[in-house]
């Protein structure tokens, strides 16, 4: 199979105006279109799975790696909800082997997390996350190959669209879009999908952009009017993209155009993130509307007063 993982367009236009609740709501057209003919029924037993798997030999490069995918799912394991932390955990592991069994059906995963009740929520938010990092920790401690993960990963963001807000086409004007873009050489978008949904929940327009080039970008700032301008960053793999996108809006806009970076290299190397011209390197999605909200007001009093 092909090394890149292919998610569709490269583009999405996605508003906030789906009605958020659990995933049993669906139409049985969607649900027949999806079936497949010869899938194994799912049982909610079968998402109490535990990780009885054993680390190999410890040394070197090997453990380091170890260690910090273990550091990864530690991280966002206590982001979720005290009393939630189990069941995500658990559903996070069913999900992580279902993305890889020769016996996958879709509709049959999401069936079953349905009938957990478990919400759309909680699944994009925490579950596909999870689902994704512990694929990383299981190729690093040598339990999963690297043809396994990628297959994986692309499943879990099939999911993450099928239960997501849904995509639109782009209204006639971007005034007030955020434009969210994860650069050339990015390797893991799952992230950009998950805060795009997040954004969108917020009641915020959001264009996603994801393998973009400097030029790229530009070329939408150039086009578009976007109240601000979302980097995600996972890895160095997209690093020198990410720098050379920031200088260049920056040259081309000014101070104008609000800049944001997240991402998980914001808790791998944020200095690498935090010397950029930017107006804030955060992960903390409710800072980073408080941020955009004051500068947006800002402008207002601005334009006011010139008038």
């Amino acid at each position: 199979m092909d090394d890149k993982l292919e998610f569709g367009e490269s583009v999405f236009c996605l508003t906030g105006n789906r009605v958020s609740g659990t995933i049993g709501a669906r139409e049985n057209e969607s649900r027949n279109a999806h079936r497949n003919p010869s899938r194994v029924e799912v049982s909610e037993s079968e998402l109490m799975v535990s990780d009885n798997t054993k680390l190999p030999g410890k040394n070197g490069a090997d453990r380091q790696m170890k260690d910090f995918a273990q550091l990864v799912l530690s991280d966002l394991l206590h982001q979720v909800p005290s009393e939630k932390r189990s069941r995500v955990r658990q559903t996070a592991e069913w999900m992580a082997n279902q993305v890889v069994s020769r016996n996958y059906d879709q509709m049959g995963v999401i069936d079953a997390l349905a009938r957990r009740g478990c919400s759309r929520e909680l699944v994009i938010d925490f579950c596909i996350p999870m689902a994704a990092r512990i694929l990383g920790d299981e190729w690093a401690r040598d339990l999963r190959n690297f043809a396994q993960v990628t297959l994986g990963s692309a499943r879990l963001g099939e999911i993450l669209k099928e239960l997501g807000l849904s995509t639109r086409d782009c209204p006639a004007q971007d005034g007030g879009a955020i434009l969210l873009v994860a650069c050339h050489g990015e390797q893991h978008i799952l992230g950009a999908q998950v805060l795009a949904d997040q954004l969108c929940r917020r009641k915020q327009q959001v264009k996603l952009i994801v393998d973009a080039t400097p030029q790229d970008v530009l070329m939408l700032c150039q086009t578009g009017d976007f109240s601000a301008l979302f980097f995600t960053c996972a890895g160095i793999h997209a690093l020198p993209e990410l720098t050379e996108s920031v200088n260049k809006v920056r040259q081309l806009v000014g101070a104008g155009l609000p800049i944001f970076i997240g991402g998980q290299m914001v808790e791998i190397n944020a200095e690498n993130l935090s010397c950029l011209p930017v107006d804030l390197v955060s992960n903390d999605l409710d800072v980073v509307l408080s941020v955009l909200e004051l500068a947006s007001i800002s402008a207002k009093d601005s334009i006011q007063t010139q008038s």
